[in-house]
């Protein structure tokens, strides 16, 4: 029950903690899996290698934020009471959390050099109730559906006021609300991962307006109790040595993930009619029933994540057809399944005798006349604890059967959820333990991260920059980020594309040390090919090699 993030495609990720300003990770700057690795630069003028880093700040104060005035049963709208709420302040694991508001501060120190910012989330372990009434208040800027009997509208800390009902009919954010409401189910304790600047939107403030004083106070109203809080701080550090680091303590996770209509890739695993559950089990029509889970697992290197627990709860119908199951394109099927009606997103099939046994034996408790019957799937047992992790760091993670099992019970569309209107349906139930490095942080306040003057370029000068440390980070379904280093003031633009280099970045003439290049509107699931290509401002120019990552489902 602590942090989770969504897990980058082949890249290994370093992680900074506070307050001791160290850093998470395997202390180097590691190779993409696939493709040709350019690493550091050999020359004694090189600015380092690049380093992902994330700052992980428990809270400081919990059940109140130091210098805030609460009266005690002051009225809604109480200029002394600086809560967002009206109600009472309670502490973390309060069991009394009804009509109540949860306070509490972190304090750190921002890097002072050598440190850029990419993003920040805010992790909290919580459960929200059926009211669809909570509210989010994040440095000045309060958001959600909080009741507004709770509410304290004249605040003097409430800056900007973007929930539902608000006084002043500001633009709502419903960020808060809608986040848990297509991701979790309702009365579990999950661990929410909110992103920052998605808190603060439409407000003017930015994420580093919010951070960069050291201190970010948060505050979660009406039923919705905290269990725990993180504050994470995505970016990046340069180092020109590799970093000395220890092992981290063992943190936990636990999440109950509601299920989502179709998949996420735009392929479906079967040929024939694909339904999704609440369609399946009206119609019976279906050959093949599909449904993702939107699956966040810490940022870590995969071996040091343990999924304990795995399993996905669903109510289902069965015929005398041969079944099968795919997830994430890894597919087991009973004796006499014909694998010919699967598509080319089932990368393949688990064979050995102990899968399909375990498979064999989930259905051998669903009579095959079409009787309801609930059935429970350990995913650990279907294809193996290494390899289910692996398949749910891909992000979303799809699920399809297909044969005699071709009904799975919804109450309606998931695309109808909505506040007042929960959908019931697949169910993913996730447990487990992670830990990571610890390691220490270079102090560079000369670092090309900086944004100092560049050099200017030698008249003379007819060799071409060196491309250091280039890597893809920050890969999601439809976005990924470039970034390289050169020793030497060079312009910036990434060559690109799906088993070519189709497409290009906008060229930035602006001399740099530092590159980086976000690539967006991308296809989810696909290999892409990149490479770096920088020139100086003698228009010397070097393209580097060419490497792969591959977007998340």
């Amino acid at each position: 029950m602590s942090l989770r993030a969504i897990i980058v495609s082949f890249l290994s990720a370093v992680v900074l903690i506070l307050p001791s300003l160290s850093l998470q990770g395997c202390g180097q700057a590691k190779e993409l899996s696939r493709g040709d690795y350019i690493g550091s630069s050999t020359g004694g003028d090189s600015p380092g290698t690049i380093y992902t880093v994330k700052l992980v700040i428990p809270p400081s104060t919990t059940g109140s934020i130091p210098g805030w005035n609460y009266p005690g049963n002051s009225p809604v709208n109480n200029a002394a009471n600086d809560y967002p709420f009206s109600e009472n302040p309670i502490d973390f694991n309060d069991a009394n959390f009804l009509n109540t508001q949860t306070p509490f501060q972190f304090t750190y120190n921002y890097p002072p050099n050598n440190f850029k910012i990419s993003d920040a989330h805010i992790v909290i372990d919580t459960q929200r109730d059926g009211s669809d009434t909570e509210g989010i208040f994040v440095d000045g800027v309060f958001t959600g559906r909080p009741p507004l009997g709770l509410t304290n509208e004249s605040s003097p800390k409430t800056l900007h006021s973007h929930y539902v009902d608000n006084a002043s009919a500001n633009t709502v954010n419903n960020y808060f609300m809608d986040f848990s409401l297509a991701h979790y189910k309702q009365n579990t304790i999950n661990t929410f991962d909110l992103t920052i600047s998605k808190l603060l939107t439409p407000s003017p403030l930015n994420v580093l307006d919010v951070l960069e004083d050291g201190e970010l106070n948060v505050v979660v109203g009406d039923d919705s109790p905290v269990y725990q809080a993180n504050l994470v701080i995505n970016g990046y550090t340069i180092s020109n040595e590799e970093l000395s680091c220890t092992t981290s303590n063992i943190f936990t996770f636990e999440n109950h993930y509601l299920h989502n209509d179709g998949n996420t890739i735009g392929q479906a695993a079967f040929i024939g009619t694909i339904e999704s559950p609440f369609d399946s089990w009206s119609s019976g029509a279906a050959d093949a029933v599909e449904y993702y889970f939107d699956v966040q697992l810490p940022l870590v290197d995969n071996e040091n994540i343990n999924v304990s627990t795995a399993t996905i709860t669903m109510n289902v119908q069965r015929t005398t057809d041969a079944s099968a199951v795919v997830v994430n394109g890894v597919g087991v099927g009973e004796s006499g399944f014909d694998t010919g009606t699967a598509t080319s997103s089932v990368e393949r099939w688990e064979t050995g005798a102990g899968y399909v046994s375990y498979w064999e034996s989930v259905l051998a408790g669903v009579p095959t006349n079409g009787t309801p019957t609930a059935v429970t799937l350990d995913l650990r047992q279907l294809v193996g604890p290494a390899v289910i992790r692996d398949l749910l760091a891909q992000g979303n993670f799809n699920v399809a059967v297909a044969g005699g099992i071709n009904r799975v019970e919804a109450s309606g569309d998931s695309s109808t959820r909505a506040f007042g209107n929960p959908v019931s349906g697949p169910e993913l139930n996730l447990l487990g333990t992670y830990f990571t490095e610890v390691c220490s942080v270079p102090n560079n306040a000369d670092s090309p991260l900086e944004d100092g003057p560049i050099e200017p370029t030698d008249p003379g000068d007819v060799d071409p920059p060196e491309i250091i440390s280039l890597s893809a980070s920050e890969v999601t379904s439809t976005s990924a980020v470039i970034q390289w280093l050169t020793a030497e003031g060079a312009d910036t633009q990434v060559d690109y594309g799906i088993g070519s280099l189709s497409n290009s970045s906008t060229l930035d003439s602006t001399p740099a040390v530092f590159h980086r290049v976000e690539l967006t509107g991308l296809q989810p699931y696909k290999f892409y090919l990149f490479r770096a290509k920088s020139a100086d401002g003698n228009a010397n120019q070097t393209t580097s090699n060419t490497l792969v990552f591959r977007t998340l489902r």
